[in-house]
C-alpha cells in the first residue's frame, strides 16, 4: 500500500510538471522550435527559467541563428541575459557582422549589451560599381583620342557602421567613376590606359582613402573594350 501511495505521488508529480509545461511545448513546437517536453520538466528541476530558454529558442530559430540549448543553459546559469545575446545574434546575422555566440556570451557577463556591440561596431562591405553615380544606369564610359571606346567597373572594399547596412551604395560612387572616366577620355588609347591601370587604381585608392578617412580599404579598376 505504501508503495502504491508513493508511487501514485511521484506519478502526480510528474503529471503536473508536464502539464505546467504542455503549453510551452505546443508553443515551442507551433513555432517550429521542436524541444522535448521532456527536457522542459528537466529545467524547472535545475531551476532554470524555461520560457526564458524556450522564448530565446524560438527567436533564434524565427531569425536563422543556430544556437545549441545547451550554451543558452549555460548562459542563464551564469546569470547572463539569454534573449539580448540572441538579439544580438540575430543583428550580427542580418548586418553580415561576425559575431558568435561566445563572444555575445563574454560580451554579455562582462556587463555589456552584446545588441550595442553590433550596431555600433564596423565591418567591412564589398561593393562593385560600373555606372557613373548610384541611382543612374549611365555607365562609365568613355572614348580614347584615337576614337577606341572603353569602358570602367571599379570593385571597392570599405569599412561602415554597422547599423547603416550593406544596402546602401558606396558613398563615393559618382566622384570615384567621374575620375575613372577622365582617365579614358585623356589616354591616347586603351594600350596605354591598361599601361596606367595601377597608377590610375593607386590614385583613386589614395583619392577614397582622404576622403572616408581611411575607411576606404582597398580599389581594383578594370578597363574594357566596348
Amino acid at each position: 500500500m505504501i508503495v502504491m501511495v508513493v508511487t501514485s505521488l511521484i506519478f502526480l508529480v510528474f503529471l503536473v510538471f508536464i502539464a505546467a509545461n504542455f503549453a510551452l511545448w505546443l508553443q515551442a513546437y507551433l513555432a517550429g522550435a521542436k524541444i522535448d517536453l521532456i527536457r522542459l520538466v528537466a529545467m524547472r528541476l535545475r531551476r532554470v527559467n524555461p520560457r526564458s530558454i524556450v522564448y530565446s529558442h524560438i527567436m533564434a530559430v524565427k531569425g536563422g541563428v543556430d544556437v545549441g540549448m545547451d550554451n543558452l543553459e549555460a548562459h542563464h546559469l551564469a546569470r547572463g541575459n539569454v534573449q539580448r545575446v540572441v538579439m544580438a545574434l540575430i543583428a550580427a546575422k542580418k548586418a553580415h557582422y561576425p559575431l558568435t555566440f561566445a563572444q555575445a556570451a563574454a560580451i554579455d557577463l562582462a556587463g555589456r549589451d552584446p545588441l550595442d556591440e553590433v550596431t555600433e561596431g564596423d565591418v567591412d562591405w564589398e561593393y562593385e560599381f560600373d555606372q557613373m553615380g548610384p541611382h543612374t544606369s549611365k555607365p562609365i564610359e568613355g572614348n580614347c583620342r584615337d576614337g577606341s571606346r572603353v569602358g570602367a567597373s571599379v570593385k571597392v572594399r570599405y569599412s561602415r557602421a554597422v547599423k547603416q547596412g550593406p544596402s546602401e551604395e558606396f558613398p563615393l560612387q559618382a566622384e570615384i567613376a567621374t575620375r575613372a572616366l577622365a582617365y579614358i577620355n585623356d589616354a591616347e588609347s586603351f594600350s596605354d590606359l591598361e599601361r596606367a591601370r595601377e597608377r590610375h587604381e593607386s590614385q583613386l585608392l589614395d583619392f577614397g582613402k582622404a576622403a572616408m578617412r581611411g575607411r576606404l580599404k582597398s580599389l581594383e579598376l578594370r578597363y574594357f573594350r566596348r
